[in-house]
């Protein structure tokens, strides 16, 4: 019945749009202390087991930086879920009851796009998650409720700590605390028009605690529920293949760099749409007939890993000792020519790490180089977010010297070797603070 529907869809998405102010509590707006960032949760005691979660996140985009929603889509995958919010509105939560909540729609592909047109990207963007309906209602996802039969009346604010957060609404008004997080304000009042029900939307919770991230797992693992299919959708076709390969990265390890378990099974059934070739020679009519499952998409190929024949690892091998030679120079002329602090035996710089990186973790360059490590009982060298990390060039700083700027002079060097004999690959340098 529901197939012949064109209004209708077996998939709900997550939209994804840029970080902004006006997406952060607003100063009236006070909770309990927490490591960084806001509460996911009202009780302090369930909340805290998301600590590590909050530095993570501040350790990814440094405080007062607003990522783009392509940077956040990255970061959703890196982190393997999809965060809970208040959805805060100026400054307000829009989330009601003890728990945060992620938010999906069910409009089809086609409304979806001209809805994301029309609206900002600080509010809905182009870039969405979409997994399939009944298994996000089986998740316990479900459709809001628009409006109270009765008034809308909120709790006061209890004590003097929580001062605008959380918002409930009192018990006469029908809705238990527990199901709240799916209530939607609406009122057709002349004077005041509320009216979201166009969007139609879904809201997931963690009703029963269980999950060991502060959000929907789509693709952790050991989790409570699991997901057979996902489609990421970007605007353009030129962020499929970075997309890709972070799906590449996460699979080649199994997990993040946090070490946080990843599904295989889930990142294979993992598709991604870019909506300029979708729109590209279609009608207005044959759009509006598309359905997500029947566009085209790129997806994971895991066994695309090309052999390395035996003259690519020899030469991959002569490399890479020439580009270690050529780090050890660079950090030694590095270290004779810079200020060094009065005693004579440090470098006026911070403490960390820098990493030659190949971007394409199924490059044969990478074959090449994972059968010398096999050699020399290397472990697995990609990590998710990161890429494939040449082994033996950079580090923690150089030797004795653990300054940022030595380690970036010795894989700059090692980078221009590698890519003087290796022209066709992508390399970068990949640096973090310790």
């Amino acid at each position: 019945m529901n197939a012949s529907r064109q209004d209708l869809t077996k998939w709900a998405m997550h939209f994804i749009h840029d970080d902004s102010p006006l997406s952060a509590p607003g100063e009236q707006v006070t909770a309990y202390d927490t490591f960084y960032g806001f509460p996911y949760h009202e009780n302090k005691e369930i909340d805290t087991r998301f600590d590590d979660w909050r530095i993570k996140d501040t350790e990814h985009f440094h405080s007062g930086y607003e990522p783009s929603a392509f940077e956040i889509l990255l970061k959703i995958l890196t982190d393997g879920h999809i965060k809970t919010t208040w959805a805060f509105r100026k400054g307000r939560p829009t989330i009601y009851g003890p728990r945060a909540a992620a938010c999906f729609t069910e409009m089809p592909l086609y409304a979806l796009i001209k809805y994301a047109e029309n609206r900002s990207s600080t509010s809905v963007g182009m870039y969405a998650i979409a997994v399939p309906k009944e298994e996000l209602f089986r998740a316990g996802a479900r459709p809001v409720i628009y409006g109270l039969t009765g008034n809308h009346r909120e709790q006061a604010p209890k004590g003097s700590e929580n001062k605008g957060w959380p918002r409930k609404l009192e018990s006469d008004c029908g809705i238990s605390e527990k199901e709240q997080y799916r209530y939607v304000a609406m009122s057709h009042d002349p004077e005041k028009i509320v009216d979201w029900s166009h969007e139609r939307e879904w809201r997931w919770a963690d009703h029963s605690d269980q999950c060991s991230c502060p959000g929907l797992p789509i693709w952790l693992a050991e989790e409570p529920f699991s997901f057979s299919e996902v489609y990421i959708v970007v605007p353009s076709s030129t962020e499929v293949e970075p997309v890709l390969n972070l799906l590449r990265e996460l699979y080649d390890t199994g997990q993040n760099d946090y070490c946080n378990q990843f599904c295989r099974k889930t990142l294979k059934a993992t598709s991604v749409i870019a909506l300029d070739q979708l729109k590209a020679g279609r009608s207005d009519q044959e759009m509006r007939s598309l359905r997500l499952e029947e566009v085209p998409s790129s997806s994971l190929n895991v066994f695309e890993r090309p052999e390395a024949p035996a003259e690519l690892v020899e030469k991959a091998r002569a490399v890479l000792n020439k580009a270690k030679k050529a780090a050890d120079q660079a950090a030694l002329d590095f270290i004779n020519s810079d200020q060094r602090t009065q005693d004579g035996k440090h470098i006026h710089d911070v403490t960390g790490w820098a990493l030659l990186v190949i971007t394409d973790s199924q490059s044969p360059l990478v074959s090449a180089l994972q059968k010398l490590d096999s050699e020399n009982d290397v472990p697995p060298n990609t990590t998710a977010g990161i890429g494939y990390r040449i082994p033996g060039i950079g580090g923690l700083g150089w030797k004795n010297y653990q300054a940022l700027s030595i380690a970036e002079e010795a894989v700059c060097a090692a980078k221009r070797i590698f890519e003087n004999h290796f022209p066709e690959v992508s390399f970068r340098v990949w640096t973090k603070w310790d």
